[in-house]
């Protein structure tokens, strides 16, 4: 539903890259569920994915920058995160209740834990709306916190959240370590959604997308030669610079092919349906490899069969969506 006020659209490039974030968690499930680890190393491409949802979440604020709507935006996070949270994680745990004879966890649900990623979204976008407002409060009165000032103070506090309040509070409790985290990436898509033509100008040069491919290569194989934790759940991150420097890079060339391309068919329909999809991203690849268990108990000993039982998740989550 569209408010007359807040007309919604699609952004064609942000919907292929929600969906290709959303087949990177759908990979990297299936792979879990199938062998209880994953086969390609998480630092290669998971934490990519899952800032990728960040960015985009933060660039989609700066939609209504000139009649930003703090009680609006409120309102839209629950009826967008925090009712979806708790129904499908309602549902879901009940399903795994009757049919599998699971403990129902309604103190997960409750704490935010049943859903991490949706958790630590719905927090780190009240506390990013509650920052902005602040902000832009503040600088009706006081010159220096308009505009690219005030923009930069609010990366550098985020950023400092970011770091230091992961050391400072240790908490499971919706998430806040991951939301805290999450924080200066979404002002980073907030910051290039607003100086958007600026930013294509620059980024968008063939020679910085593949500088940006190199350096994102480079510190790939960094990470891997040096053991660098880079975890978004639970928060374990020993080097902070490496991870946003691999975090930035990539950004750079993903939206860049983003842009490019623009619309695949599939892909966009994926991120159209992401958030959904995610709800079920347990659900469905746990009950594809049991079924691939049964009917050949050595299938992930080949991997094109483990990529079927992955293409098959994809449709059955898909299908899901959008009957939901």
């Amino acid at each position: 539903m569209q408010d007359s006020h807040h007309k919604l659209r699609r952004i064609e490039w942000v919907d292929l890259l929600r969906g290709f974030a959303m087949l990177a968690i759908l990979l990297f499930h299936t792979e879990v569920y199938a062998i209880d680890t994953a086969i390609i190393n998480y630092s290669i491409y998971v934490e990519n994915a899952l800032a990728l949802f960040f960015f985009l979440s933060g660039y989609l604020f700066n939609s209504q920058l000139s009649t930003f709507n703090l009680r609006y935006k409120l309102y839209r996070i629950f009826r967008t995160l925090i009712i979806p949270y708790f129904l499908f994680t309602l549902l879901i745990t009940l399903a795994k209740h009757l049919l599998l004879h699971q403990y129902f966890n309604i103190e997960a649900i409750l704490f935010g834990n049943a859903s991490w990623f949706v958790a630590a979204l719905i927090v780190s976008e009240i506390i990013f709306a509650l920052i902005l407002y602040i902000i832009r409060s503040i600088g009706n009165n006081i010159h220096i916190f308009k505009g690219i000032i005030g923009e930069g103070i609010v990366f550098l506090f985020f950023l400092f959240i970011s770091i230091y309040g992961n050391t400072i509070i240790a908490s499971d409790i919706w998430c806040i370590n991951e939301a805290m985290l999450a924080l200066p990436i979404m002002m980073a898509g907030y910051g290039y959604h607003k100086h958007e033509h600026i930013f294509n100008q620059y980024l968008g040069k063939g020679f910085v997308i593949l500088l940006s491919f190199v350096v994102l290569v480079a510190i790939k194989i960094f990470e891997r030669i040096e053991s660098i934790d880079l975890i978004f759940q639970p928060v374990d991150i020993n080097n902070y610079l490496v991870f946003f420097i691999d975090i930035l890079t990539s950004l750079i060339v993903l939206i860049a092919l983003a842009k490019y391309f623009n619309n695949i068919d599939s892909i966009n329909l994926t991120g159209r349906y992401s958030l959904v999809i995610y709800f079920f991203s347990g659900a469905i690849p746990l009950a594809v490899n049991t079924l691939f268990r049964t009917i050949y108990p050595q299938y992930t000993d080949f991997y094109i069969l483990l990529f079927l039982a992955f293409i098959t998740i994809w449709i059955i989550t898909l299908a899901i969506a959008h009957v939901i």
